[in-house]
């Protein structure tokens, strides 16, 4: 019963290990998001090292009609400029609700990060977002 337990324990450790190496790795090619405290974000890509700094995302909704009005993706490093941003809203299901790409413009000064908005107007404000992928290439 001892030689079960110890094989369980290495595979354990082994395991854990893998675990903590595969998160290394992972880690070095996410792209951070920054959101509210009610809003969930995930983003992955490998991106070149003048545009891997961390963007924020925020929602915009109007009350009244019961919608919400716009996806907000800002603080995108001006190494960023010209690039592609694809970005995919998804649901709770993971159902795609809104997904397409733009290029990402220069600053509008005083400001010294971009941002990109979209309308995403068609969203219910009864739908559960679920995620938001975003990938600047």
């Amino acid at each position: 019963m001892a030689k079960k337990k110890n094989s369980r324990k290495a595979l354990a450790v082994a395991l854990g290990i893998m675990g903590v190496a595969g998160l290394s790795v992972a880690s070095a090619s996410q792209l951070t998001l920054n959101v509210n405290d009610d809003n969930i974000a995930v983003g992955t890509n490998t991106f070149a090292a003048a545009c891997d700094d961390a963007v924020t995302i925020d929602y915009t909704y109007d009350l009244p009609t019961g919608k919400y009005t716009n996806l907000v993706i800002s603080d995108i490093d001006a190494g960023c400029v010209g690039n592609t941003l694809e970005y995919t809203l998804s649901d709770d299901s993971p159902a795609s609700i809104v997904s397409d790409t733009v290029t990402v413009v220069a600053p509008v000064a005083p400001a010294t990060t971009s941002t990109v908005t979209v309308s995403i107007s068609t969203v219910d404000l009864t739908t559960t977002l679920g995620s938001i992928d975003v990938a600047i290439y």
